[in-house]
């Protein structure tokens, strides 16, 4: 998903990756320089698509996560330190909650810890509509690059 998310950025309303490390290329670690030099749209990327992503705690395949997120913020113009955190209860057997990290409604991190603690968090965020409003969420989600895009090149 996070790969499909930086080559489409602005031809995608939103992402929702699930236990995922988002392997950043060298736009992303050389700086804004190397991002700038990249022909419109590909320059933009993330920086205005909505992202929901979901992780085990003790999933090692996303540990890096919480400082991309931090990254993603700054690169939005946004301040890198999470805006809002609030810990949600999933489940009461087996007790499951998440913690939820956010920078705004367009970039979220939602860490969820107890039975779902390792790789597989899909199966307790995809059953819980109600708690983590994924699939509303997703529906409603618009990329104002994208709407930018279409205009420009559909008139």
């Amino acid at each position: 998903c996070w790969t499909i998310a930086l080559q489409h950025a602005p031809f995608l309303a939103a992402v929702a990756p699930m236990a995922a490390e988002c392997p950043w290329g060298e736009e992303w670690t050389g700086g804004e320089a190397v991002a700038a030099s990249l022909r419109p749209p590909y320059c933009w990327r993330e920086r205005a698509l909505p992202i929901r992503a979901y992780a085990g705690e003790a999933d090692w395949h996303s540990s890096s996560l919480l400082e991309d997120f931090r990254r993603l913020a700054a690169r939005r113009g946004q301040a890198a330190a999470v805006q809002h955190t609030e810990v949600l209860a999933v489940t009461d057997w087996p007790k499951t909650e998440a913690c939820v990290h956010a920078w705004g409604e367009r970039l979220q991190l939602s860490i969820l810890r107890g039975h779902s603690s390792g790789h597989n968090c899909w199966d307790r965020v995809y059953a819980c509509e109600d708690i983590f409003g994924l699939f509303s969420w997703m529906a409603s989600s618009r990329n104002p690059l994208g709407h930018r895009l279409a205009q420009e090149t559909c008139p």
